[in-house]
């Protein structure tokens, strides 16, 4: 899509903003050498549109298997379906690491 410069025409979810008063944290990855299963897990939440409406694709990932460890798709963006994923997450192992980026 963007090589060809184009994009999807729906009102996007700005979920990528800061909380007003979200603290700022250290990148815990950078020069971080990843070489085992378990040792760094990253968040990542998208939105995807089904059936008309948008739900949330909460998704954690082993940094160096790539595999997805746990995911969740809630309705809404909230603390809970974040915490289902984490707890799906859990069921295949325990990260050192759990990395996200710093939108709210």
């Amino acid at each position: 899509m963007q090589k060809m410069d184009i994009q999807a025409l729906y009102p996007k979810p700005h979920t990528s903003a800061k909380a007003k008063n979200a603290g700022v944290y250290r990148y815990l990855l950078k020069d971080l050498t990843i070489n085992c299963v378990n040792q760094a897990w990253m968040v990542d939440i998208t939105y995807l549109r089904l059936k008309g409406e948008f739900v949330y694709l909460i998704a954690l990932i082993d940094v160096y298997s790539r595999y997805v460890v746990g995911w969740h798709l809630p309705a809404t963006l909230d603390t809970d379906g974040c915490l289902a994923a984490l707890k799906n997450a859990l069921k295949t192992g325990k990260a050192e690491i759990i990395n996200s980026d710093q939108g709210s």
